[in-house]
């Protein structure tokens, strides 16, 4: 038997494009000789459908499409993934549907409907009841688990699994750094305990805030991988079922990182049909990595970059911005603010002199927040926030100003995330200006400014925020490792005070594991110190 597995990039709510998609995929795999072809999970809807799945008239269209696509397949089963209305309730159910001889040949809802942030199934769903789906083909019995699969619910059906001859795992699964390394870790580990063979199949593509990566797999009942589609890529993956060979496997490394932020901006812009890009060009290290993720996005003919220099810019950063221009080339504007600040200064100081507080600072970052979104809405270019994870948790970053923006590409990251992937992009040739990455951090918003004058050195300062975001732990817990009380109490106090402007951030591509299944929700006005 021969299985390909269909590793979509579906849009949400887009049902004729992908109905269309579905059916390519189909055609795909039956003129390659497939026996069968998998879908992910709600690849019909797109995923996560959220609210949409309130809408009479979208269940609907999903219901049309899937008779649509049904009444097509012939010569091919098809596993399929969409939502359903259940007969007596009304209600309706994750399904993945099994498609025979131009007919609906089976429907198996959904048994672990996912209860964390982003996927709240229990909203839209209810819950199936049979844990593994036993379906056949020409004697192969296949079992079909449809979402994550939890060790215990696998090991706890024994007596299914006995009557299968592979496990069939139909999934939607988001993207963080990571997760392929505990993916594969996971998968052959539990293809070893129940000594079958298992298939999973994944979505792939950017997703509003979300990024599926893809990287469907094949195990072998050994727990070997013999068969892996590329992340982060649109593919068809084909298995012949006696093909058990073990292959080696790339390991993810910080390349995975860079490519989940480019597709989810990508797709981001493709599937919102926006044409173009607009961030500010500091010369800083951050403004350097978002504008080399644009590049690799969209197109370098696509990404403006806006140079906003002051009277405390140096010259450097100026020309590290240029330079780095030029090596992507892409447009570049110089529009300088000394003449907007001093309007200011005019306004608020009496004698119109600079008195170097928190006020001056955060001004000279919204009039260049101002520029941009103004660039933005005559052009209509999305404009980037490329504000990173360790600033926005601690709150140095200006509302209105740098954290303007429609798509927020690196605040999910952390600052020395950001240095290694500039490092990554420079592997080959330099085009990030060495001088960009071995400067000292600054805002410069004040003479000599460095970002230490306000905040521990950030190889201090990611690893606090890491235990206390990340792995959940309290301030005693990070104390006790060996960290200084006050900084660490002072941190936290940071990241506190500052949960309003996260609130107000723009929106954010998700690539760590904090948010997956520990999203942080705390209140803005509270009294607990």
């Amino acid at each position: 038997m021969k299985i390909a597995i269909a590793q979509v990039n579906t849009i949400i709510g887009d049902i004729e494009y992908n109905k269309a998609l579905i059916l390519k995929y189909i055609n795909n795999a039956k003129e390659k000789g497939c026996d069968i072809v998998c879908f992910p999970e709600l690849t019909i809807t797109g995923y996560p459908p959220c609210d949409l799945l309130y809408n009479p008239r979208f269940k609907k269209c999903c219901e049309d499409a899937l008779d649509d696509i049904a009444k097509k397949v012939h010569g091919i089963d098809v596993l399929l993934g969409t939502a359903i209305r259940e007969n007596q309730s009304g209600r309706l159910m994750n399904c993945v549907v099994f498609l025979r001889d131009n007919s609906l040949y089976g429907i198996f809802p959904k048994t672990n409907l996912c209860r964390y942030v982003y996927f709240d199934e229990e909203r839209y769903f209810i819950e199936g009841n049979i844990p593994v789906y036993i379906t056949e083909y020409k004697g192969i019995k296949m079992g079909i688990i449809i979402g994550e699969i939890e060790e215990q619910s696998l090991l706890g059906n024994m007596s299914a699994q006995c009557e299968t001859d592979i496990i069939l795992n139909i999934c939607a699964i988001p993207y963080y750094y990571g997760r392929e390394i505990e993916r594969i870790e996971q998968l052959t580990d539990l293809a070893k305990s129940v000594k079958k063979p298992i298939v999973f199949v994944n979505m792939v593509g950017g997703n509003n805030e979300l990024v599926f990566d893809g990287g469907s797999l094949v195990i072998n009942a050994k727990g070997e991988v013999c068969g892996k589609a590329p992340s982060f890529e649109e593919t068809l993956l084909i298995w012949n079922i006696d093909d058990v060979g073990n292959m080696d496997i790339e390991k993810e490394d910080i390349s995975y990182l860079y490519k989940g932020l480019v597709l989810g901006l990508r797709d981001y812009c493709n599937k919102s049909r926006l044409d173009g890009v607009v961030l500010g060009l500091s010369g800083g290290v951050d403004s350097a990595l978002a504008a080399c993720i644009a590049t690799e996005a969209v197109g370098n003919k696509n990404v403006l970059a806006i140079s906003n220099p002051s009277m405390y810019t140096s010259q450097s950063s100026s020309n590290d911005a240029y330079r780095l221009a030029d090596n992507l080339h892409i447009d570049y504007r110089c529009i300088p603010i000394d003449t907007l600040f001093t309007s200011y200064l005019k306004i608020f100081n009496e004698d119109g002199s600079p008195m170097g507080d928190i006020a001056e600072e955060n001004i000279q970052a919204r009039i260049r927040g101002n520029l941009w979104m103004f660039i933005s809405n005559r052009e209509g270019k999305l404009l980037i926030s490329a504000s990173n994870k360790s600033e926005l948790y601690v709150g140095y970053t200006t509302m209105y100003g740098d954290m303007c923006g429609g798509l927020a590409i690196l605040s999910d990251i952390y600052k020395g995330q950001v240095y290694e992937l500039c490092q990554f992009i420079n592997r080959k040739a330099e085009i990030i200006p060495r001088s960009i990455i071995t400067k000292p951090p600054s805002a410069e918003l004040s003479p000599d400014q460095r970002d230490e004058d306000s905040l521990p050195p950030y190889s201090i300062l990611d690893k606090v925020l890491y235990m206390y975001l990340e792995n959940g732990l309290f301030e005693e817990e990070i104390i006790d490792m060996g960290y200084d009380k006050d900084m660490v109490y002072n941190i936290i106090n940071m990241v506190n005070k500052s949960e309003y402007k996260r609130y107000q951030a723009a929106l954010p591509i998700r690539v760590s594991k904090g948010w997956f299944k520990r999203a942080r929700c705390m209140p803005i006005v509270h009294g607990f110190r």
